[in-house]
């Protein structure tokens, strides 16, 4: 059997799904954010797409961008709040960033 060579010394980063949206669902700005926006359909989209583990981040950014459109500015993300966000991505592996303006960018 040939031999598969690894040519990155870095252990392999699994997509943490659970802890994930575990940490996004207790997240205060994010609920602020879901409860305003008059686009409720993305809301639950959105949340059936991480539910799903579903692994097409053009999707997840529009449907995100479909939920954040439809907030009142009042409730929409700080760029600490956002940022807050990428740190949570970054710690559980999904390969997604967030603008200073709450955006959803697949990476």
């Amino acid at each position: 059997m040939p031999k598969v060579e690894n040519a990155s010394s870095e252990p392999l980063k699994l997509m943490q799904w659970g802890d994930f949206k575990l940490a996004m669902l207790n997240d205060v700005p994010y609920q602020k954010m879901a409860a305003a926006t008059a686009d409720q359909r993305a809301v639950s989209r959105i949340e059936n797409f991480f539910t799903a583990e579903i692994d097409n981040w053009e999707v997840a950014a529009l449907l995100w961008s479909q939920m954040l459109d439809g907030c009142p500015e009042a409730a929409r993300p700080t760029a600490v709040e956002a940022g807050q966000w990428s740190a949570i991505a970054t710690q559980t592996n999904m390969p997604i960033k967030f603008t200073d303006t709450g955006q959803l960018v697949p990476l």
